[in-house]
């Protein structure tokens, strides 16, 4: 037949920037746009019955996070959340001004836009000095680093648990030990962004000894435009949207219970099949690694000691990232440069330029990642496409 084309494979390797949602996932939803439709605020017994199920889901969140139902709040993604986490660290710092002087914070230079933006915003307007931490060459911080940036006026902390475009795993534990060692008579509040490890390592609010941690159920096979922020009891939370007594007023805002209730399905789903989808990531980003190790002019960005072996990042001499992402795409494999916040921004990643990557290499910069409905036959293929791509353009 005229025109015929044989049909390309479609495979995904983007799931840093979003995730499949499982059919368990959104048959715990459909319910909750249908019969159970009623705002949960309302005290009629349609209302009172979806806040039931509400408060249910609530329970079962804190459960898998080691944490008190009262200690997050339902935000509209890590986004928000990570904008109200500095948004309260900064309030923390200001609200001790007189006596402390002006607020001192402390990031890395890898932060995700939703924590670094905010961030240059209070440092534009000269209302905090914040240190950016330079990292390590794999990404990682090094606790000296973080206990010689901290002085008197530190009021605020945040280093986020994986990073979202090359996979450095941060030992957060360790490093929120190391604060709490160098704080005074005042706390210093400690916040991760977690949403990169929340599908791959087992959040413990607890264990880790955070005040604040950011989610996206999107990340992790939930709908969009759902997340939360944990709040260790005690932390003075300040809100960031106002204008209701939702989320004990904290949040205003509708309760968005289609969204809480398949966030809380898929965080249950990812904890039950944590261990058995890690075992075929580690497998599959090893074989993804070597593979890509072997073409000519391709560089790891981080060795897999290091990073998530789901996320492979690297990059490609004389080349670019639009061209091989477009030649790719033709061949039918969804990936991309970076962080998809980024997308479309004219500059190159400032989390390579923090990892001391040479600019002419990050104009060749892409990220695989993968997730739970890639196989081997697709390492396979993705390997020979960018083969192919590189020697045959």
């Amino acid at each position: 037949m005229d025109g015929f084309k044989e049909p390309r494979p479609s495979i995904y390797m983007d799931y840093a920037a979003t995730s499949p949602m499982p059919q368990e996932v959104w048959e715990a939803m459909q319910p909750y746009w249908e019969e159970c439709f009623a705002n949960p605020a309302s005290v009629h017994p349609m209302g009172s019955a979806v806040n039931w199920e509400v408060m249910q889901a609530r329970e079962s969140l804190a459960f898998l996070l080691n944490c008190q139902p009262r200690e997050f709040i339902i935000t509209s993604g890590a986004s928000e959340a990570d904008n109200q986490a500095v948004w309260t660290g900064w309030h923390y710092g200001y609200a001790r001004k007189e006596t402390n002087g002006m607020p001192h914070i402390i990031a890395t230079e890898m932060e995700h836009e939703a924590v670094r933006e905010p961030l240059l915003f209070l440092q534009r307007k000269h209302l905090a000095e914040v240190t950016f931490l330079h990292p390590g060459p794999s990404g990682l911080i090094q606790p000296n680093a973080l206990r010689e940036a901290i002085r008197p006026q530190t009021c605020f902390v945040s280093i986020m648990a994986v990073n979202n475009e090359v996979g450095t795993i941060q030992p957060i534990a360790e490093l929120v030990a190391c604060v709490r060692s160098c704080e005074g008579k005042e706390r210093i509040l400690f916040h991760t962004d977690a949403v990169q490890a929340a599908p791959h390592l087992p959040i413990d609010c607890q264990e880790w000894g955070v005040d604040m941690l950011s989610l996206s159920a999107h990340k992790f096979g939930g709908p969009k435009g759902i997340g939360l922020l944990f709040a260790k009891q005690g932390v003075p939370v300040e809100p960031l949207i106002r204008g209701g007594a939702q989320e004990r007023g904290l949040r205003a805002g509708t309760t968005p219970v289609p969204g809480i209730i398949g966030m809380t399905k898929a965080l249950e789903w990812t904890r039950i099949h944590l261990k058995e989808e890690e075992k075929a990531l580690h497998a599959l980003g090893h074989a993804l690694t070597e593979g890509l190790r072997r073409i000519k002019g391709v560089h790891l960005t981080v060795e897999e000691a290091d990073r998530l072996p789901g996320i492979v990042h690297i990059t490609v001499e004389g080349q670019s990232h639009e061209v091989l992402l477009a030649q790719l795409g033709r061949r039918g494999l969804s990936l991309s440069a970076g962080s998809a916040c980024q997308a479309g921004a004219v500059t190159d990643s400032y989390v390579l330029a923090a990892l001391d990557v040479p600019e002419a290499r990050r104009r060749g910069a892409l990220r695989f990642s993968l997730g739970w409905k890639n196989t081997k036959e697709d390492i396979a293929f993705a390997v020979q496409a960018l083969q192919d791509v590189i020697e045959k353009g």
